[in-house]
């Protein structure tokens, strides 16, 4: 049988979580949900999110969620926050008198986050300011489980790392939960003719990226059986028809700096400012999305 990990992206709807500007907590824990679970799937693993959109469910009711799945392992997905950006790192929250083996499955989850980034802030018992309490997902779970707070959302630096390193986070974090529920994690490398949809993934950007020219995103979409308005998702395989490379991905990276802009970046790096849509595209984005300093922008080529 199956294991099944519940992933429980924290906040949502009127409770956008800890603000940073104009990121919200809420986002950044759906989006890095959805990435996990994409991940987590093609490991023969079910997935359970307590949210899939900006709802706000309670928290009793995420717990239910879990309990009725009979989930193995349940992760609660957060970004911390404090008064200043002196507080940095990564914490995993236990319930007070979880077992070793539920504190080791937490240190496993941990110990994946930080082979990639961030200070490690440990895994912690109990409640902030009070270790005799406990965080609901850890209170009202039937499984063992742990409340994630993945870097601070309130710390620059925090930030540029989240988004710098999204993709190997994410991946992080599904190693972690397959180890917490004893299945061997195999990265998942497509072949030589397909590509696994990623978050933030359209058909320009994965023609560009996968066969050098973002031109090509409608026959990408037929040779995949759709339309170019058809919707995809993390996790979705496509097949990549000739001309596909994976090792020339056709960009190079660029870091947003302060007072930034789609315009101005295209200006510097493209040569024509007036290419500023064709950027946003390029990075799954509208040329209307905010962009932050520390962002990590492709540049087509």
């Amino acid at each position: 049988m199956s294991k099944i990990i519940c992933i429980d992206p924290g906040h949502g709807g009127v409770d956008v979580g800890a603000v940073r500007g104009s990121r919200y907590e809420k986002s950044d824990n759906l989006r890095m949900a959805k990435a996990v679970k994409a991940l987590l799937e093609p490991q023969g693993i079910k997935v359970v999110l307590t949210r899939d959109g900006d709802t706000n469910p309670s928290l009793s009711s995420r717990c239910d969620i879990a309990n009725n799945a009979k989930a193995d392992y349940f992760l609660s997905i957060h970004r911390n926050s404090f008064g200043n950006q002196t507080a940095t790192g990564a914490e995993i929250w236990v319930h007070h008198a979880a077992q070793q083996s539920t504190v080791d499955k937490a240190q496993r989850i941990l110990d994946e986050i930080l082979s990639v980034c961030g200070k490690d802030r440990g895994v912690k018992k109990g409640y902030t300011g009070n270790p005799n309490a406990d965080y609901a997902i850890n209170r009202e779970s039937n499984m063992a489980s742990a409340l994630l707070e993945l870097l601070f959302i309130s710390s620059d630096y925090d930030n540029s790392l989240y988004d710098r390193y999204f993709d190997k986070l994410a991946e992080a974090i599904a190693k972690g939960l397959c180890a917490a529920v004893g299945v061997e994690y195999g990265a998942q490398k497509p072949d030589g003719g397909t590509y696994i949809v990623k978050s933030g993934d359209s058909f320009w950007k994965i023609a560009a990226e996968q066969l050098g020219d973002g031109n090509r995103y409608k026959e990408l979409a037929a040779f995949n059986g759709m339309t170019e308005n058809s919707v995809i998702h993390p996790g979705d395989v496509l097949k990549l028809p000739g001309g596909g490379s994976a090792s020339t991905p056709g960009y190079k990276t660029y870091t947003v700096k302060p007072n930034d802009s789609f315009w101005k970046i295209a200006a510097e790096q493209l040569g024509d400012g007036n290419r500023y849509k064709e950027l946003a595209a390029f990075n799954g984005m509208t040329a209307s999305s905010v962009i932050h300093p520390g962002d990590i922008l492709k540049i087509p080529q």
